[in-house]
């Protein structure tokens, strides 16, 4: 399993970027990438953006699903085109 992020400064508040993530197909299905995830977001306290392409359904299902039960449902969705999921940890 691998992650990799990438966070950049934007006017005095850290803005987290989720650059890439990538479970390997044993690893799938079994919550490892859920609590890689969480553990992520838990390590780095930010206002974070994840991103998925239009066409990645797997990844976009994922993301929806871990990131409304990290926040309870507070985060935002906006396609534009990428898909990109918004919320503070």
């Amino acid at each position: 399993m691998l992650e990799l992020v990438a966070a950049k400064q934007q006017d005095r508040d850290l803005v987290a970027r989720l650059e890439q993530f990538f479970v390997l197909g044993k690893f799938r299905r079994t919550g490892a990438g859920t609590a890689a995830a969480q553990a992520l977001f838990q390590k780095f306290p930010s206002a974070w953006t994840v991103r998925q392409i239009p066409q990645n359904k797997a990844a976009r299902s994922f993301w929806r699903k871990v990131i409304d039960a990290y926040t309870n449902g507070a985060f935002e969705e906006t396609k534009t085109p990428q898909i990109t999921q918004s919320f503070t940890c």
